[in-house]
């Protein structure tokens, strides 16, 4: 067997150093996806918050309302009777109310059930038979 020399082992003409590969989540395509999940995951908080916060009432604030005429019907105002003596015709009845519309009423399916005291000593099945007894029984002779 013969020794190699003390310069074999080291000899730096045969390492090959490479660098690793990329890892995937660090590519440009999953960068991409990543930024769009994100803002995907954020839309849907804010559209869950607007649709919780969007049916709540408004708190009564005082807001200037200015005062417009609405336009009538379409019907003219009715003219004075030009008649001596005859009343003049009753004005058209007032148009309906608008509907305003009511929040929904929160009705339970079922009545809750009225819990009661457990008993103590009181078993659920009711006894169908007596115990049975695996003890031989002794015989006696015959007289």
């Amino acid at each position: 067997m013969s020794v190699p020399g003390p310069g074999s082992y080291f000899d730096l003409d045969g390492w090959s150093f490479k660098p690793a590969a990329v890892p995937w989540y660090r590519t440009r395509r999953a960068m991409f996806a990543l930024m769009a999940v994100a803002v995907a995951a954020c839309a849907i908080v804010v559209s869950g918050v607007l649709l919780l916060l969007g049916n709540s009432p408004v708190p009564d604030s005082p807001e200037p309302t200015t005062a417009t005429p609405s336009p009538s019907t379409g019907r003219p105002a009715p003219a004075p009777s030009l008649r001596v003596g005859v009343p003049p015709a009753p004005p058209p009845p007032p148009a309906p109310p608008e509907e305003t519309p009511q929040a929904p009423v929160y009705r339970p399916t079922q009545r809750p059930t009225e819990t009661k005291k457990p008993e103590i000593g009181v078993t659920r099945t009711p006894v169908t038979r007596s115990p049975i007894s695996v003890a031989p029984q002794p015989r006696h002779p015959r007289n």
